[in-house]
């Protein structure tokens, strides 16, 4: 490394003769001249020939010779500098021939362990949610080729938690490019169904994550069918099936409750899908474990919401009079019991005409009446 050094003071040398030269020997001369001594003493009264003249042409003499000499010390710390550069070529070279032979294997071994220690690092970090820092190892490590490690090693964690897959989408969520979170994606996606964590709040995250690059700017084209299918289509269904079950069967609706009161936007994102109910599905109907559920919700809108497609569920799906008779009585009871919640605050308030119009030629009233006192033995 002492080259370097050296290097670095030819080079302020030079910087330092170069603008000498240019700032202190390229200026218009001096015209004063000294009077010769022996003038002033008085000795010689004549001076004889003109000391002026005399003084004007050594004066140039000495300039010359500082002039030839700056050129000289010029080149010659050129001629240096340039052998410095040639000489750092060539070690640049053999460093890399070095580096790309292992010729020094106990350094290439420290490399290697500290970057599995900045590997260790930047999993820690995202698991703790140390986003920019995780970020910053990843810069370091340049480790674009190792989404599938770093995802490996999240899931081989003996004490993963959720949290940790939402840090890891969060993560993802901000690498600069589009290839990078599709890549990364693929191999969360794949652990993800392993583990059966699509059926989770992390799996509609994943899904509304990744929605972003399967689609293109407007949100309608898709860059990619085989992305769209896996990353989007498959996740975003299999995480609202499994919060469909829950609202149709009482099991972990709780985990509903929390997605509405946690992640509005989420709930918001697969509301639609909780009412893509198939035969099969219905099956498993507990009809007064879903039928409570609309007040439970922690948003009101999400209350009104759940009420109104409900409702419409069970007019599309049970028409013949003795299913009717049974299930809209009952849901009219939770509705009115719900009702002072649902008029205290306005984003629900408005819907409630809509709800009471919603029970068609099944008046509100009318239901509700058939329960009569009983109406809050039904809605608890």
């Amino acid at each position: 490394m002492d080259y370097r050094f050296a290097v670095c003071c030819l080079l302020l040398l030079l910087a330092g003769a170069a603008t000498a030269e240019r700032a202190f020997f390229q200026t218009d001369p001096s015209t004063y001249c000294p009077i010769p001594k022996d003038v002033l003493e008085g000795k010689r009264p004549d001076s004889g020939a003109d000391y002026r003249t005399d003084c004007e042409r050594r004066r140039q003499e000495d300039a010359n010779q500082v002039k030839q000499l700056i050129a000289i010390i010029a080149a010659q710390l050129k001629k240096q500098a340039n052998a410095a550069n040639a000489f750092r070529a060539k070690f640049s070279n053999f460093a890399d021939i070095t580096r790309a032979a292992s010729v020094h294997p106990e350094l290439d071994a420290g490399r290697k362990e500290l970057d599995e220690l900045r590997a260790q690092v930047l999993v820690v970090a995202i698991e703790a949610d140390r986003i920019a820092d995780a970020f910053n190892q990843y810069l370091v490590l340049a480790a674009w080729n190792s989404a599938q490690s770093i995802v490996d090693r999240i899931y081989q964690n003996p004490r993963r938690h959720w949290r940790h897959i939402e840090s890891l989408l969060g993560f993802i969520r901000i690498l600069p490019s589009r290839e990078e979170r599709i890549t990364f994606y693929h191999h969360l996606q794949r652990q993800m169904v392993a583990h059966k964590h699509v059926e989770s709040y992390v799996g509609v995250m994943f899904a509304s994550d990744a929605r972003g690059v399967v689609y293109g700017a407007d949100g309608k084209q898709v860059l990619n069918a085989t992305d769209e299918r896996t990353l989007w289509t498959a996740m975003v269904d299999g995480a609202a099936g499994y919060f469909r079950r829950a609202l149709l069967t009482g099991a972990n609706r709780y985990d509903l409750i929390r997605l509405d009161r946690d992640h509005p936007e989420l709930f918001d994102l697969i509301f639609t899908r909780l009412f893509k109910i198939s035969d099969g599905e219905l099956k498993g109907w507990s009809s007064w474990r879903m039928l409570e559920t609309p007040c439970l919700m922690h948003r009101p809108k999400s209350k009104a919401r759940l009420f109104y497609a409900t409702i419409n569920m069970l007019k599309r799906r049970f028409k013949w009079p003795k299913q009717n008779q049974y299930y809209i009585p009952m849901f009219a009871g939770f509705l009115q019991a719900c009702m002072p919640e649902l008029e205290r605050h306005e984003e629900s308030n408005v819907m409630v005409p809509k709800l009471k119009q919603s029970f068609a030629k099944l008046t509100y009233e009318g239901e509700a009446q058939k329960i009569g006192k009983r109406i809050h033995s039904y809605a608890g």
